[in-house]
């Protein structure tokens, strides 16, 4: 019998389609099913938009040679907008141009600018001889790098780049608690059922889509409730400190620099506000600025699947619910969903409803052996 952790619940058969709650860290599963299935092609569209976001390509050679072409899809700013717009107040509820940027940018498949050179010096910085008295380094970010998921970016980028030296070590991690505060103090608005017939008159798609958002973090506090995930997973680090409680730049700054002087380490905090940069530096921080990109390339080149698997997970929390198609493939993909809890957010979880006999066998199979070897484990 399968856990609400992993398949909440199967409609009836005579309805013919499944639904699924994929645990976050063996979400390959779906990318998996349609590889399997024979499918190189996905077309991923967002329900509310009506519209076609991007295309990812997977290589018949390697899964490490996927791509992602944004090409005659979503490139075009004012045609995006005029679509956008058309949804009156529910407008606030897909993200803008700028937004959709930002989305492939959280993923980590757009680099921040001038990263060839950013990146060169952040593992210069993490490169320090314990033996030669070098003070260790603990990295830290402000509020908006953690909602644009750089954590994530950063660590995975140490994890997988080789060290200059075997005397790299692994670097801390410290937040400063206004950070903390702030990330927990803003996701409060939710869907009522009042805003669902609104919505449901609005943007005119299927019911069922509009049905999973009660009782859901609305678009701004969505993201908030990612940078929270962020920080949960950063806090799991085995040298992960809090320091001070107080909000804003300057008293943020303020704990990172205390904390620095009493634990006799170096910080190294990322943002990309330049008023923050500036007080930080002038503080004896390591500061490293990581803007977003100004615009949305044709296509991105030489990803993997975990890649793929987070474009995936912020597009769909961002939009709430994506389509993807490969050939006569189809599933619904949930970024947000009736019933949706803390645990789902923090797992990183996505729901998947489809009607694909093969896919749904796939699936059901994996979960199974999953809850098997989980039920099995002390």
């Amino acid at each position: 019998m399968l856990n609400s952790s992993i398949r909440e619940r199967e409609v009836p058969k005579n309805l013919s389609e499944t639904e699924f709650v994929i645990p976050g860290d063996h979400s390959a599963l779906l990318l998996n099913a349609f590889y399997l299935a024979g499918v190189r092609r996905l077309k991923v569209k967002s329900f509310l938009l009506n519209q076609e976001l991007f295309e990812v390509n997977v290589s018949d050679e390697t899964k490490e040679k996927t791509a992602v072409s944004f090409e005659n899809l979503v490139r075009d700013e004012n045609r995006y907008e005029e679509m956008r717009s058309g949804f009156g107040e529910w407008s606030a509820e897909i993200p803008t141009f700028s937004g959709f940027r930002g989305i492939i940018y959280a993923s980590g498949i757009l680099k921040p600018l001038h990263w060839k050179e950013i990146s060169k010096e952040i593992l210069e910085e993490v490169d320090r001889d314990p033996l030669k008295g070098m003070k260790p380094i603990f990295m830290s970010f402000d509020t908006n790098a953690l909602v644009k998921c750089r954590y994530t970016f950063i660590s995975w980028f140490l994890r997988k780049s080789t060290p200059p030296s075997r005397y790299t070590r692994k670097p801390g991690y410290v937040l400063a608690g206004g950070v903390v505060r702030e990330l927990e103090n803003s996701f409060e608005e939710k869907y009522r059922e009042s805003d669902l017939s609104a919505m449901n008159r609005a943007f005119k798609t299927n019911r069922e889509i509009i049905d999973e958002l009660i009782n859901q973090l609305r678009l701004r506090d969505r993201t908030f409730r990612l940078g929270h995930v962020e920080h949960k997973e950063m806090s799991s680090n085995e040298y992960y400190e809090e320091e001070g409680s107080e909000r804003g730049d300057t008293k943020i700054i303020s704990a990172l620099k205390s904390f620095s002087m009493k634990k006799n380490v170096d910080v190294m905090v990322y943002s990309e506000d330049t008023d923050f940069i500036e007080k930080a530096t002038s503080n004896k921080l390591i500061a490293k600025r990581l803007d977003t990109p100004t615009e949305v390339p044709h296509s991105i080149e030489d990803l993997n699947w975990n890649d793929i698997l987070q474009l995936l997970q912020v597009t769909a929390i961002s939009y709430g619910a994506l389509g993807i198609t490969g050939g006569d493939t189809k599933i619904k993909l949930f970024g947000i969903w009736r019933g949706k809890k803390g645990e789902n957010w923090n797992r990183r979880d996505l729901k998947i409803k489809t009607h694909n006999e093969t896919l749904k066998t796939f699936l059901e199979k994996n979960l199974e052996i999953l809850e098997q070897s989980t039920s099995a484990q002390p």
